[in-house]
């Protein structure tokens, strides 16, 4: 488990239901994290990681890997290059993906480590300048694909082939999607890969193969969290109060996708229902009076939810809920708030949270590993 700050990270081992803290040589940091710490699954089941870290003022990118209850770790590359992505393919070979221009135009690099233990840099195209690009390999395959969006659409460049994944997005004011790692340990048949994308009517899932048509399936209960009391600055006449019961879909990034050595994905996402009392009152704002919501008692619940996705068009099959603490967003617009990883018939589920006490919120990152052949 791997979660980071702009100022601290930390990395857990978990064993025999225990966490325990691991600190591998160039990840303890006395300077910030930059951007994602990505962690990777290897078909050994070795566990690789990657950074961006500043350390006595230099920007270093770092790898490591965790093997036979050791660490190794490497420098991939020396200047400002946040990691955006990082895999093992089915040749044993890690790859990081590096923001090597973080500017416009936005250069993205991908460095492929050799068996000897050097280190190979060299571009990576995209489908298209926007910054948000993530990446993964194909199944049965070490090819690398990339993803992002031109606003109204999920593209994907395979083989430096750019193809629309799924149907074309619209009304949704944040475009956010999740793709799956390739499945590990074995190669399976099927998809290349799976993604998820929100859409008006909820979440979509869709297995894109190699040269069968794709598949696209809707997620019934996904629709996006819509409140029904006022926004900010928006009600008339000010004052009062208003019990807001919305419920559905969180923020960005209350989901994930993983995939099965069986070919199965598998969806995580968090639902909220919310059961407020917003109080109204104005206040100053920008030299002006706005009237302002403030919520003054708060029993909202939220609900970890586990689908099945076959990704040959079937319907998708809930097979798990667990009630939970709120999902913790701080507007970041890294994809982690909930993550998922597939090996063998297991899965791994990540949630960032925080319990809302009555003194002061309390944060936590909640681990469950699932074997998928008791659902």
């Amino acid at each position: 488990m791997v979660t980071a700050s702009d100022s601290d990270h930390f990395i857990y081992r978990i064993a025999n239901g225990q966490p325990e803290r691991q600190d591998p040589p160039g990840f303890t940091l006395s300077g910030n994290v930059w951007g994602s710490t990505e962690l990777a699954l290897a078909p050994d089941g070795t566990v690789h990681l990657g950074a961006l870290t500043k350390v006595g003022g230099e920007f270093l990118a770092i790898y490591g890997k965790y093997a036979a209850g050791v660490w190794s770790t490497s420098l991939v590359y020396h200047g400002f290059a946040p990691v955006t992505g990082l895999e093992v393919g089915s040749d044993g070979a890690p790859r990081m993906w590096l923001k090597t221009t973080p500017t416009p135009p936005y250069g993205t690099s991908m460095a492929i480590e050799s068996p000897a233990g050097a280190w190979t840099i060299g571009a990576q195209a995209v489908p298209s300048t926007t910054t948000d690009t993530r990446f993964t390999l194909a199944s049965n395959t070490p090819v690398p694909v990339a993803f992002n969006d031109n606003g109204t659409q999920l593209l994907a460049l395979v083989s430096g082939v750019a193809r629309n994944v799924g149907s074309p997005i619209s009304n949704l004011p944040d475009f956010d999607f999740a793709v799956t790692a390739p499945p590990a340990p074995n190669a399976v048949s099927g998809p290349l890969f799976a993604a998820v994308v929100p859409h008006a009517d909820g979440i979509h899932v869709v297995g894109e193969s190699a040269i069968a048509p794709e598949t696209e399936v809707s997620v019934v209960g996904t629709s996006p969290l819509t409140p029904v009391c006022p926004a900010f600055g928006s009600a008339t006449p000010c004052g009062g109060t208003c019990h807001e019961t919305a419920s559905g879909l969180g923020l960005p990034g209350f989901f994930a996708l993983a995939r099965t050595d069986d070919g199965t994905a598998w969806l995580a996402y968090a639902t909220t229902q919310l059961n407020q009392t917003i109080t109204y009152a104005l206040e100053s704002w920008g030299g002006s009076q706005m009237c302002r919501g403030s919520v003054t008692s708060d029993n909202s619940t939220s609900t970890l939810h586990l689908v099945r996705i076959r990704l040959d068009g079937s319907a998708p099959t809930e097979v798990l809920t667990i009630p939970i603490d709120s999902v913790m967003y701080d507007g970041s617009a890294e994809p982690h708030n909930i993550d998922i990883r597939g090996f063998g018939t297991d899965l791994a589920v990540g949630l960032r949270t925080v319990a809302l006490t009555p003194t002061v919120p309390v944060p936590a990152v909640r681990i469950l590993r699932i074997d998928t052949t008791k659902l």
